[in-house]
């Protein structure tokens, strides 16, 4: 149950080297840094960051905090249709 506090935040995670976004995402607690909800391609892209010695801190970026979950919702819709980012895009274009 949706309690209304504001708790949620919207997340990005870009491209360490260009500064591109490549994911929006909205949730609570951990969201920005858990990777078992990502898409095949996003997990794969998380990985190579990784091995390629990044942190996540190089590329999760908290756009906005204490929101409730439907300001946050809004936030991200807006953001993803205004940047297109690839992996939200590519979820979109998979139904």
């Amino acid at each position: 149950m949706d309690s209304g506090l504001p708790i949620d935040y919207v997340y990005t995670h870009i491209e360490p080297t260009s500064e591109t976004v490549v994911y929006i995402g909205s949730g609570s607690k951990h969201s920005a840094w858990e990777k078992g909800h990502r898409n095949f391609n996003h997990n794969k892209w998380v990985e190579k960051l990784i091995q390629e010695g990044y942190i996540p801190n190089d590329w999760i970026r908290v756009v906005d905090k204490n929101l409730t979950i439907e300001e946050a919702h809004d936030l991200e819709i807006t953001m993803i249709s205004s940047l297109k980012p690839r992996f939200n895009i590519q979820q979109t274009d998979r139904g």
